[in-house]
């Protein structure tokens, strides 16, 4: 899973993934860590690569 706020990124990595044969491993969330965490099933990896720097916050996304 990996989580974007642009949905063109999304549409450029479900194109990438298709091509691949991977669209039954691979899904995008579109989300915004800002808001809050996404709700969003367990997965063996959640990948949101260089989005805790664009968080005003970023301590808020983890539970305490």
């Amino acid at each position: 899973m990996a989580t974007f706020t642009a949905p063109q990124t999304l549409h450029r990595l479900s194109a990438k993934v298709s091509a691949r044969g991977l669209a039954d491993r691979v899904r995008g969330v579109q989300a915004d860590l800002n808001k809050g965490r996404p709700a969003i099933e367990a997965g063996d990896l959640v990948w949101a690569a260089a989005s805790l720097h664009h968080m005003g916050d970023p301590t808020g996304c983890f539970p305490t």
